[in-house]
């Protein structure tokens, strides 16, 4: 020890205690901490509630292509492990040759599976 004063404060978190030992060195002020710890505590509520959509439409994304998968009879034609699956959108080609023609029959049009084995 070099004969310097320690300040020591204590927190639920270790941030907390952080924060309380910039305020007792003046750093900062209570109402500043006060302010950016709700503001954390609110992002961490939003945070919890934005993960809990991801993984409720991820589980619901793998639900739905495994109902898909089982009414197409299961596995692709090779019948291995399909992980290089690419999908495409066909572009159709307009008799008339407008933009409009084209644009509409593209947005009516199914998309294109393909696979690859490795």
């Amino acid at each position: 020890y070099s004969g310097k004063a320690a300040t020591t404060t204590s927190g639920k978190t270790p941030l907390e205690a952080w924060g309380k030992a910039l305020i007792k060195l003046g750093l900062v002020d209570e109402i500043i901490f006060e302010a950016a710890f709700e503001a954390l505590a609110m992002d961490r509520i939003k945070g919890k509630a934005d993960a809990k959509d991801k993984a409720a439409a991820q589980r619901l994304h793998r639900q739905q292509a495994r109902q898909r998968k089982q009414s197409t009879g299961g596995e692709s034609e090779a019948g291995g492990d399909d992980r290089s699956t690419a999908i495409a959108s066909p572009v159709p080609s307009s008799s008339a040759g407008d933009q409009q023609g084209s644009a509409d029959a593209y947005a009516d049009a199914e998309p294109v599976v393909c696979a690859e084995d490795d």
